[in-house]
């Protein structure tokens, strides 16, 4: 029996010069993959560095590689790279896999694990595994929980890799951008786009996987290894545009979800209020573009695919004090430190949501946290 096509898509914005070697083993990582059907897309976003040339002369027949005319961010990046995938291929694809160019894979039959672990649960219609950080002894993230101020709380992170393992699979909000795989028979029904391109970048695959809850399509994350994520390379940690783009697609997002919009505002507008405030004194220029990405995102209406009957997995905590701590207190706490917000972050790394947990409802899922 045949493999059926899947198709990894990897993006590139200057990543030879950003990247160097790292970018070669990216690639390099893809083509070892132990999958027989597996077609390696290389997507330049309109780089000047010579990264494509460097492509195209080290890998040559074994890597399809698309220029575009500019950098479309990782959203329209992507979306234009996987129309020239089924173009120039001629290839239907059920799944395909979305790949960072700072992501190199460890685990050779990785692709053929999360294919079965998908097919295994029908349901599913987004997933990735096990992302290590970059000396590998410890977990990145194993998938993402949001709650309902939009604050992220990355699984297992810190954790050993065996330790993640042991868990078994988990129900997640989101997956990382970095490394995940879809099935594009579900979500080429349900949305316009794949990745809204109005996003740039920022929160892309995060507005994907809530709306495919919003249908009753799950997010999930297999226990196997993936691979490693060096993370932030070709955007910059401290970019002043990510920083812009952080704060104004969350905002998107929030106006999106009828459910849970008016919550949504209320604990966002407080966020960026103390957010705002403080960095406005202490580092003047940060405070600033809050603010403007804010008024941006309330002035300017964008496009957003239409949300299902079904509430996302959102965690919101069945304790009427952590309720409201979470709206006043926590903005206030959190945004001056960033020790408490790790130590916040560490509870949520350890939580597992099975089958038994959760099923489709049009309530916010509760979750006691201490």
């Amino acid at each position: 029996m045949t493999d059926e096509p899947i198709a990894v898509v990897i993006l590139n914005y200057n990543g030879l010069k950003s990247l160097g070697n790292i970018l070669f083993n990216c690639v390099e990582s893809a083509l070892r993959v132990n999958y027989s059907a597996l077609d390696v897309l290389f997507v330049d976003n309109g780089s000047s560095d010579g990264s494509i040339e460097a492509i195209e002369d080290r890998f040559r027949d074994s890597v399809l590689c698309v220029r575009l005319s500019r950098n479309y961010g990782y959203a329209l990046g992507n979306v234009l790279g996987l129309r020239n995938a089924i173009k120039l291929t001629g290839k239907m694809y059920k799944y395909v896999v979305f790949m960072n160019n700072d992501f190199i894979i460890t685990n050779t039959d990785v692709i053929k694990e999360l294919k079965n672990f998908m097919e295994s649960k029908p349901s599913i219609a987004i997933t990735s595994g096990i992302m290590l950080t970059r000396n590998t002894r410890r977990v990145d993230n194993a998938g993402v929980f949001e709650d309902f101020t939009l604050w992220e709380y990355l699984r297992c992170i810190e954790l050993r890799p065996e330790e993640c393992i042991s868990l078994g699979f988990s129900y997640v909000s989101t997956v990382q951008g970095a490394f995940m795989m879809i099935n594009l028979n579900i979500l080429g029904y349900l949305r316009k786009w794949v990745f809204n391109p109005r996003f740039f970048l920022q929160y892309e695959e995060t507005e994907l996987c809530l709306n495919s809850w919003t249908y009753g399509y799950r997010v999930a994350v297999a226990p196997t290894i993936c691979g490693i994520h060096i993370g932030s390379a070709t955007t910059g940690k401290r970019s002043l545009l990510i920083r812009y783009l952080y704060h104004r697609n969350k905002f998107y997002i929030t106006r999106n979800f009828k459910n849970l919009r008016n919550l949504y505002l209320i604990s966002l507008l407080t966020n960026e209020f103390f957010g705002s405030s403080y960095q406005l004194v202490f580092r003047g220029y940060e405070g600033k573009l809050r603010i403007k990405a804010l008024t941006d995102a309330i002035r300017k209406k964008i496009p957003t695919e239409k949300p299902g009957p079904y509430f996302p997995l959102i965690l919101i905590n069945g304790s009427v004090w952590k309720f409201f701590h979470d709206i006043f207190i926590k903005p206030t706490y959190y945004v001056s430190t960033q020790k408490a917000k790790a130590k916040e972050r560490l509870k949520y790394s350890l939580l597992t949501i099975k089958d038994d947990d959760i099923k489709r409802t049009s309530k916010p899922f509760l979750v006691n946290i201490r």
